[in-house]
């Protein structure tokens, strides 16, 4: 199918024929030779930089580039950052970071690419270790996953190894045990802490090795946690060596910047920072006190415990590849793990782009930042209309006065429950239409999904889960919550779904859904809506998670044996942005398009609710409020685990959809299998040109 149709070069890199990417897109003559015919597949983008014109594609998630003509491309292949570790644990590592971008530092040789279907493998972020009792266990860590690109049975193709998961507390005067070790990877998450003057061993990063290097080595540990290494540089050591109560957590490795998608360096693979106790003074000039996670996505590390509310260790940065912060203490005398405090932050997920040169753009932006691309769109009073597209945090910089635009702004989706879960809520969903944007810089926050937890956390006791809240949207002073925690359970303990936003105050996002009889509370603002209750008893089936368009659905409400309990419906994004060459290319269930699938077989759906659980008694909710038995995600939620309708591996509920604000749908009841990560938010901004 391919043939030799991957090569590397030791070559100047010349341009690509036959990526065309539709009407319009004529491209300059490369080392491929062939006629420019088009290509499909990703998040497409154009701009100029240099003197060069360029297209992008970006994958926020697995699908497949298609090229009907070959050439040379330039990439940046990221893989998932490592989960860190728990109590006073280190930070994880970043996801193996390779380019071939010119004028890079790490750039590596040329590549060319002949006519065929090219495989593009994301890798996600590894979990953040939650096991809840002392000591750890080592089954709830993971390093990222590795990212790729290349022919689909060939070696031939470019692979990044994910990022080393990071350490747990150990409390003896040594590093020996397996719970405390940090993993080596893309680059190396670092060892726990220890209850001693031992100084840890440095993990390794650039593992497999590498030339250049994808990553480096985390820092060492001592009292307080080392940081993950970082693609621009090694994690910093926990520091100093005694007492402890002035033991401070490593600072993540930085990450490593770079201009791909668009004409802007952004910054990506940072190292997760390190955990430390509650009686530590904390970081150094820094209000939180956490530990800094890398420049790149890199999580913060964990201060202290549930009374300061600094405890967690937050997750990296999903689209940049960020390592997980390492978690704080637990309280004094209360058991380990309660209120979730102590948890690792899950790694973030990373990301494929591919850029090539061209001759000419489609039309003409008057502002840079994010994904920028262009529409014949009927509706619009000059024919033509410019999409500027933010799945990872930038600056929108105007140079052009704009008026008559639309902008959407979207919360991260929150993460299934456990044991039972409930789905988790969709991300706040809001839209402005007739809005003026004069010649100025406009930051830009995109909020990560959602974290999954293991085991008993956050909450006391034996039972399942409640899932993590998504990370807020932010742009032009409009603020989008992160969807709620779907509820988790057991028989002898059932939680609510979470609020939006932090547990302590809901936002204006969806509620989670319930695995007990209490429905995640609604929203404060009219940009989502509530979760379903759960069943307080046997048999457990817990509730959908709230979505943009409508609650949850309440356990059982299929009747009889179909006791599956569907996620909100989402919305469809405005006419404006709804470009039909953006669909998404079917990979991941409509993924790597703006928006996802939706009723009707209708496209550009976002912020659909995660499914319930089905307690592995009968069908998986479906995220989305999708139609039983189909098996895809609807407007980017994510389907609850469960023996039949269900077509991810292991019956495991699958995430939502990153770049939607899906949220992730609910884990089983026997424990056995995973509940899913809420999706990435974005902020969208549309306007004539």
């Amino acid at each position: 199918m391919f043939g030799n149709s991957w090569h590397k070069k030791e070559k100047p890199l010349l341009g690509l024929t036959g990526l065309g990417g539709g009407v319009g897109s004529n491209l300059v003559a490369g080392g491929g030779g062939g006629s420019a015919t088009g290509v499909s597949g990703g998040l497409v983008g154009e701009y100029e930089s240099g003197g060069k014109k360029y297209k992008s594609h970006t994958f926020m998630e697995s699908g497949t580039l298609v090229v009907s003509g070959g050439g040379d491309v330039e990439y940046l292949v990221l893989a998932g950052g490592g989960g860190g570790g728990q109590q006073h644990g280190g930070g994880g590592g970043a996801g193996g970071f390779r380019t071939n971008l010119s004028g890079h530092p790490l750039a590596g040789s040329s590549y060319t690419v002949d006519a065929g279907t090219i495989t593009v493998t994301v890798g996600k972020g590894g979990k953040g270790n939650s096991c809840g009792g002392y000591p750890h266990s080592i089954s709830n860590r993971q390093s990222g996953q590795n990212s790729y690109f290349g022919p689909p049975s060939t070696p031939d193709g470019i692979t990044s190894a994910g990022g080393g998961f990071a350490g747990n507390w150990q409390s003896t005067n040594a590093h020996d045990q397996p719970y405390n070790a940090g993993a080596a990877g893309g680059s190396g998450g670092a060892d726990g802490s220890c209850e001693g003057n031992t100084v840890s061993p440095a993990r390794a990063g650039n593992t497999p090795p590498v030339s250049p290097p994808q990553g480096n080595n985390a820092g060492t540990s001592r009292y307080a946690g080392g940081a993950g290494g970082g693609a621009g540089g090694v994690g910093d050591g926990g520091t100093p060596a005694s007492p402890i109560a002035n033991s401070v957590g490593g600072a993540g490795g930085a990450g490593s910047a770079i201009a791909i998608q668009d004409s802007v360096n952004l910054t990506y693979a940072g190292g997760g920072g390190g955990g430390m106790y509650q009686n530590s003074p904390g970081y150094p000039g820094v209000p939180s006190k956490r530990s800094p996670g890398g420049s790149g996505g890199g999580g913060q590390g964990g201060w202290g415990d549930v009374a300061n509310g600094q405890g967690f260790g937050v997750a990296g940065q999903d689209g940049l590849g960020g390592g997980g912060g390492g978690g704080g203490n637990s309280p004094n005398g209360t058991a380990y793990g309660v209120g979730g405090m102590n948890q690792g932050g899950s790694g973030g997920d990373g990301t494929v782009i591919i850029r090539y040169e061209i001759e000419d753009l489609s039309g003409t932006a008057k502002a840079t930042g994010g994904a920028i691309s262009f529409w014949s769109n009927p509706g619009s009073p000059t024919g033509k209309t410019c999409i500027h597209k933010f799945f990872t945090p930038g600056t929108l910089t105007v140079s052009t006065n704009i008026t008559g635009a639309e902008t959407v702004v979207i919360g991260g989706g929150g993460g299934g429950g456990t044991n039972s879960g409930g789905g988790g809520g969709a991300g706040a969903y809001r839209h402005a239409s007739s809005v003026s944007l004069p010649t100025a810089s406009y930051p830009v926050t995109v909020g990560s999904g959602g974290q999954v937890v293991e085991g008993n956390l956050p909450g006391p006791g034996t039972g399942g889960g409640r899932g993590w809240y998504g990370g807020d949207s932010i742009f032009n002073s409009v603020t989008s919550n992160g969807g709620g925690g779907g509820g988790g359970g057991a028989p002898t303990e059932s939680k609510a779904g979470g609020p939006s936003g932090p547990y302590a105050s809901p936002g204006n996002a969806s509620g989670g859904g319930g695995q007990g009889a209490t429905t995640g509370p609604g929203p404060a603002g009219a940009y989502g809506y509530a979760g379903g209750n759960g069943n307080n008893g046997a048999p457990y089936y817990a509730g959908g998670g709230g979505g943009a368009g409508g609650v949850g659905t309440n356990a059982g409400a299929g009747g009889g044996a179909t006791t599956y309990s569907n996620g909100g419906t989402g919305v469809q994004l405005p006419a404006m942005f709804r470009d039909p060459a953006q669909q998404g290319d079917g990979g991941s269930y409509g993924a790597n398009g703006i928006g996802a699938p939706g009723p009707g077989s209708s496209f550009h759906w976002v912020c659909g609710g995660g499914g319930g659980s089905s307690g592995d008694v009968s069908q998986a909710g479906a995220g989305g409020n999708a139609p039983h038995p189909d098996a895809k995600n609807y407007a980017g939620g994510g389907h609850g685990a469960g023996p039949t309708n269900n077509p991810y591996p292991n019956g495991d509920a699958s995430p939502g959809i990153n770049g939607t604000g899906g949220g992730g749908g609910g884990g089983d009841g026997s424990g056995a299998t995973d509940a899913g990560k809420g999706g990435s938010g974005v902020v969208l901004i549309a306007y004539p040109v």
